[in-house]
């Protein structure tokens, strides 16, 4: 991405005229390997990502318009009500080492960029 775009700006300015922002996004997103859940600032799942549906058991119905902290391990709900009150306090949080609970049980081991 830091090569030239064609309007001749590079870096950060050339995103700005790469796409329209939601077509670049969702561009993105379908290109991912990774989960991409996306919440409201009260932590309600707003979007769940095909490969969050593939990697962590759930489908979209399941998930969005419910609490994000429904997804993680009982044992660690503090520790995520902590993480997820200083996200909405405006903090950015890279690499939070947790673990996300299937429907069949099996804990799955994430580290979320929030």
């Amino acid at each position: 991405m830091g090569d030239t775009d064609k309007t001749g700006e590079s870096g950060r300015d050339a995103l700005d005229h790469a796409a329209p922002s939601g077509a670049l996004l969702r561009a993105i997103i379908e290109l991912t390997d990774d989960a991409v859940i996306t919440c409201d600032p009260r932590a309600v799942v707003t979007y769940f990502s095909e490969n969050a549906e593939r990697l962590l058991g759930r489908t979209p119905r399941d998930v969005e318009g419910g609490p994000i902290g429904t997804l993680f391990a009982p044992h660690l709900q503090g520790e995520v009500d902590e993480v997820i009150a200083r996200v909405g306090a405006g903090e950015c949080i890279r690499h939070f080492e947790t673990e996300i609970v299937r429907p069949d049980g099996l804990p799955i081991p994430v580290s979320l960029s929030l």
